[in-house]
């Protein structure tokens, strides 16, 4: 029996409040305290003073007060602790107090006096079996909190604590499991709170031992898991924190011990947790069980449940803990399949569990249907067994809801990674079969794909039909990925065998385009939607897929395809009549267009020159008609000349020219008689050319589209308006100055007396006169040049600048009037033409090439090389190029090259042509450049920096001039000598290779620049070892004497370079080469007393014992120098094994430095020692 007490703490009766402002009578309490009789009746006081205190402050000054009188001596605390036998509401009472003092420990991190009521805790045998019996199911909920908070409190001291106590409890304890269902919906820490929270405590050390302990009692956690559902939103937000950041997040925990914590059981809990309804009472929970046996499936339509912001938050915190868990690559339990799912192994079956399992629901939950997106992301593995799954259960003709299905199996396709993200692992392979498995299984969704036919295509409703577009589009865009990585990398696998497996799944699973051809009439029906432009678009993207090079090429898919697209985009100009389009529509259409049209080199196609009674007009007016709605006139006038240079094929060679015609009617406004006139004139061509063709000149220099505007001005009745005549006049002038050779005077001559013989008055013959006139200054000229100047400052673009159209026209326009009309201010246009070159630098984009503009150039500069002289040609060129912007230069080479050979001929010493020419001259002239560079370098280290590139590059070069200069340009590379050095050394294995044994005598003619490199002090180690390299390279090539005089003449004046000198006599001792044992024995000296850490000392001491065995002694004493008092010679201690090495046969040797170093360390410690004191 215990002691009988005067008062007894009963925490089930309600407490009674001490006055806030009575303070705590400390002495009384610590007297009550020691005595027996009364010390829990003061326990119980100094507990309810505690409760009352309303901060932290408060209670932590009361423990401070309390543990000075005590004088920090806790004997009288630890008392209370000895007793065996005690009733709860004692033990509840002492649990309390020692809590209070616990947790004060804790803030103050006092581990001392922690230790000491832990250690006395756990002495005691039965104090744990005590606690069980306090967590019995007949305790109180006020009893069970305390008693939990006491040993959360003993946790949270230490590691070694949390550990010590941990290891006590027994986790099989009948007592644990319905502590997990007391619940209490009005307190949001309840009972469940605090025993999840002490289990959880010790993961706060991440302790890998700890954590693996505590996984591996799976009952525990699925207690834990099991009840989340019915938690309140502070328990569960508790929970998945700490899981997440105490086991999840922990790096040692490997994906294995992750999989044995989340499995089956756990994962169907955290999938319940997305219906969460919000904090439930364990008796509504019972009544739930028994009237629907508990299903453990995810079902979101149980009940109707009103969106709450506890509700949305709690599923926003479930699915951010499901989405690290199933999806982290350092923190998930997913594993990387490089097979692809292709293997009978499967790598991932939990995560397809859960996918499984929440696959009923993407229709109605964005969440699971994100989790199954983001899933079979991660693990492309999965992809075919979920489409398996989904093809079974929802992609039928009884299907309610298919095109949302389609819609979600679209997104799933979206954001899957690019095929190009694992070419590492596709280049390895080297099975074809297995490479073209894994292609298949990446990009043909195959379960769906054999439904597509009989459930997706037949299906007669529009809104599923439009999304199989888009689906099918998807699968297309992966398939032509596909074909590309395949075509672009060097496989280990034969890549024909690969191609053509591939393609045979293609034709095996992809349907036939002749139902989305013919489909047009579905159009039609969406036509009063909203959504018309969006399903215009999904039609022109899926018929631009099928069109690409990799659809066409096949030939099972290529029976009449071309002809079926081609009367699809026919037909789809109907359709674009009378409606605004999107840009993107209108470009896609073409482009659409453009691949059809690349597969022939011309269809000589006459319907899309005749009229059309539904268009109202031609489809080449049509065309005409979208392309006005685009903006990129550059851009528009490209595509639409490549498409209708193909309707004919005498047009086809001449789309340069037709976009000139194309450009400048955009350009002038889009005048309609233009657009009409224009489109006549095209239609002329295609219908009937061969009329025009019977007047043409053979090598004219023009196309069939002047001799056919001419045609029409010549037989219309009516007057020509001055909107042609003028639009003519530009594009005449325009097409004659764009000419490498230009026209000769003799066809203007002609085109007027053929043509324009009733027309004098026409501009467009004023024009033609001029430019076959020796005597270009002429007014009318001048207007055109004056209205071709104002063409190209029109509509730029402010943020993307002039277009491609507008800089060459700028360029060749300039060019024109400094070689043709001889203008005087040629420094006003060479600078307009230097800032149309920066301008195509600084903005740096593929469709408006800098290289292929200055190439442009050079070829329109050479034209008139029959005109003028060729010094005026270089002088221009080398003008341009001075005045380029060098920060934003290209690399990519200049077809018309080589006169650049010639500019640096005429200005050898111009540093920005040098440069220039090292960016974009052709690899055929490099040498010649090399030559040229090197016979004018002086002391430019950038000059020097190109002359070591190029060596490096052309691996021919193996002269010796090229090894002169580069030793001359030394002095200049200060702080990147390396880099010359590693020039001079390959040259010379060059030459070596072919048995040039000049290297030699240049290294002697130069033997004072490289000695000097010996004299410095290099920081990096590196640097030394190459340096001493050349150095031995040099001494290696003069003849024995002075090699003799050179190594004494280093040794002499080796202060500065001490340690570089090291590694140049270790490769000389290694390549045998003698040197005076006296002066070298004093640079030892020097070595050791100033780099006896370095480790190259000791080599080079290993190397010079090897080769002079009879100099160990000197050796030796060099070793146990006594002048060297003030600290060891040897300063890591590491560097015995060193020295021991230098004398592997001398046991004697080596001991002896062995004692002399030991007595070293010991004088150095002792005088370390007081110095210190």
């Amino acid at each position: 029996m215990g002691i009988k007490r005067k008062i007894e703490e009963n925490a089930d009766e309600p407490e009674k409040k001490n006055k806030l402002d009575q303070i705590f009578p400390i002495e009384i309490f610590i007297k009550n305290l020691k005595d027996p009789e009364s010390s829990f009746l003061a326990l119980s006081e100094f507990n309810e003073h505690v409760r009352h205190l309303s901060s932290q402050e408060e209670i932590d000054q009361l423990m401070e007060n309390f543990l000075q009188y005590l004088k920090s001596n806790l004997n009288d605390v630890l008392a209370l602790i000895t007793e065996e036998k005690r009733k709860s509401s004692e033990n509840i009472t002492l649990y309390r107090f020692l809590t209070t003092l616990l947790e004060y420990f804790s803030r103050k991190n006092d581990l001392i006096l922690s230790e000491t009521i832990i250690k006395k805790f756990v002495s005691i045998s039965n104090s744990i079996y005590t606690i069980y019996f306090m967590l019995s199911s007949h305790s109180t909920a006020s009893h069970l909190k305390i008693t939990l908070r006491f040993l959360i409190s003993m946790i949270q001291q230490n590691e070694f604590s949390a550990r010590l106590i941990f290891s006590l409890i027994d986790f099989k304890r009948l007592c644990w499991k319905p502590l997990f269902k007391r619940r209490d919906i009005r307190d949001s820490e309840d009972v469940r709170y605090w025993v999840i929270k002490f289990f959880l405590s010790p993961l706060i050390y991440q302790h890998i031992d700890t954590i693996r302990n505590l996984i591996k009692e799976p009952n525990i956690f699925h207690e834990i898991f099991n009840g989340l559902v019915n938690d309140s939103r502070h328990t569960i937000e508790f929970i998945l924190g700490e899981i997440r950041t105490n086991i999840i997040m922990v790096p040692g925990v490997t994906k294995t011990d992750k999989i044995h914590l989340f499995d089956d059981r756990n994962l169907k809990s955290l999938i319940r947790l997305y219906n969460w309804t919000g904090q439930q009472k364990q008796k509504d929970i019972i009544k739930t069980k028994k009237k629907n046996k508990f299903d453990e499936s995810l079902d979101f339509d149980e009940m109707e449940v009103k969106e709450s912001s506890d509700r949305n938050e709690v599923r926003r915190i479930n699915h951010t803990f499901m989405m690290i868990i199933l999806n982290s690559k350092n923190y998930g339990i997913n594993f990387f399949d490089t097979n692809f799912g292709t293997s009978t192994k499967n790598s991932n079956p939990i995560i397809f569990k859960v996918i499984s399992s929440l696959s009923n629901y993407f229709l109605t939950d964005e969440y699971a249907a994100n989790l199954i997106v983001t899933c079979l992301t991660t693990c492309p593995d999965l992809l075919q067994s979920f489409f398996k799954l989904i093809s079974h259960e929802y992609v039928s003709i009884r299907s309610k809801n298919l095109s949302g299905t389609l819609e979600f199996l679209c997104e799933i396709i979206q954001q899957q990674k690019s095929l190009n993200t694992w070419h590492e692992i596709f280049q390895t392979i080297t099975d074809s079969i297995k490479l073209t498995d894994i292609l298949i299984y990446l990009t043909l969704p195959i379960d769906i794909m054999n439904k597509f036919d009989q459930v997706i295509l037949k299906n007669s409703d529009t809104t599923i039909q439009l999304v199989s577009m888009k689906f099918l589009s998807m699968v297309l865009e992966k398939i032509q990925e596909a074909f590309n990585m395949i075509m672009n990398l060097p496989l280990a696998c034969e890549k024909i065998s690969v191609v053509e497996a591939y393609q045979q799944a293609i034709l095996r699973y992809i349907p036939k385009p002749d139902h989305f051809c013919d489909s047009l009439n579905l159009l039609k029906t969406v036509k009063s939607t909203s959504d018309y432009n969006q399903s215009i678009s999904q039609y022109i993207s899926l018929l631009k897929l099928y069109s690409s090079s990799c659809f066409m090429s096949m030939s099972a898919m290529n029976i009449n395809l071309d002809i079926l697209l081609s009367n699809s985009i026919l037909n789809l100009l109907v359709f674009f009549k009378d409606l605004s389009l999107e840009k993107d529509i209108i470009e896609n259409y073409f482009q659409c267009i453009k691949n059809i049209l690349n597969y022939r080199e011309s269809i000589d196609d006459v319907t899309w020159a005749r009229h059309n009674k539904e268009l109202e007009c031609t489809p080449i007016r049509m065309l005409f008609k979208l392309g006005k709605q685009l903006k990129n006139f550059n851009k528009t006038a490209e595509d639409l000349s490549l498409i209708i240079s193909k309707f004919s094929s005498i047009l086809n060679n001449h789309d340069q020219e037709i976009i000139i015609w194309i450009y400048i009617w955009l350009k002038l406004g889009i005048n309609e008689k233009i657009e009409q006139f224009l489109s006549n004139i095209i239609e002329k061509i295609i219908l009937n050319p061969y009329p025009l063709v019977e007047k043409t000149i053979k090598q004219s220099g023009y196309s069939l589209m002047i001799y056919s505007a001419l045609d029409t001005i010549q037989h219309t009745k009516e007057d020509i308006s001055n909107e042609i005549d003028e639009y003519l006049c530009h594009v005449i002038f325009q097409i004659y100055i764009e000419q490498i050779n230009q026209p000769l005077d003799k066809v203007h001559q002609y085109l007027r007396k053929i043509y324009l013989k009733d027309k004098k008055h026409m501009k467009i013959y004023q024009l033609l006169n001029v430019i076959s006139s020796p005597d270009k200054q002429n007014q009318v000229l001048m207007d055109e040049i004056n209205n071709i100047e104002k063409l190209i400052l029109e509509n730029i673009d402010l943020e993307k600048g002039p277009d491609n159209m507008q800089i060459n026209l700028a360029m060749k326009l300039n060019i024109f009037k400094i070689f043709a009309l001889h203008e005087n201010d040629n420094s006003r246009l060479i600078t307009e033409m230097i800032q149309c070159l920066n301008i195509v630098l600084l903005l740096h984009d593929s469709h408006r090439s800098f290289e292929v503009l200055f190439d442009r150039t050079i070829e329109y500069i050479e034209s008139y090389s029959s005109s003028i002289e060729n010094r005026q040609i270089i002088s221009l060129i080398c003008q341009l190029i001075n005045g380029l912007d060098m920060s934003h230069q290209t690399s990519k080479s200049l077809q018309h090259s080589k006169i650049l050979l010639k500019c640096l001929e005429c200005e050898p010493n111009n540093y920005r042509l040098i440069y220039f020419t090292s960016n974009y001259l052709s690899s055929e002239y490099r040498t010649e450049f090399l030559n040229i560079i090197c016979q004018t370098f002086t002391n430019n280290i950038d000059i020097l920096k190109i002359i070591i590139n190029e060596i490096k590059i052309n691996k021919e070069v193996n002269n010796e001039q090229f090894l002169d200069t580069i030793i001359d340009g030394l002095k200049e590379l200060n702080d990147n000598i390396e880099q010359g050095i590693e020039c001079i050394m390959e040259l010379i294995d060059r030459m070596e290779k072919i048995s040039n044994k000049n290297w030699k005598n240049i290294l002697r003619l130069k033997q004072k620049i490289l000695f000097k490199l010996a004299y410095k002090d290099y920081s990096q180690s590196q640097t030394r070892i190459i340096v001493a390299k050349l150095i031995v390279r040099t001494i290696t090539a003069l003849r024995s004497d002075d090699r003799i005089y050179a190594i004494k003449r280093l040794i002499n004046k080796s202060d500065h370079s001490i340690l570089l000198l090291a590694y140049v006599f270790h490769d000389l001792l290694n390549l045998d080469e003698s040197i005076e044992n006296e002066i070298f024995i004093d640079y030892l000296q020097k070595l050791i007393d100033n780099y006896s850490s370095e480790s190259i000392t000791f080599d080079l001491l290993h190397m010079y014992c090897q080769k002079n065995l009879n100099q160990h002694e000197k050796i030796l004493k060099l070793l146990q120098n006594d002048d060297n008092q003030q600290g060891l010679p040897i300063k890591q201690t590491n560097q015995l094994l060193l020295i021991l090495k230098l004398f592997p046969e001398s046991i004697l040797i080596a001991e002896t430095i062995y004692k002399t170093l030991v007595k070293k360390a010991v004088l150095f410690f002792e005088s370390s020692n007081e110095n210190n004191q």
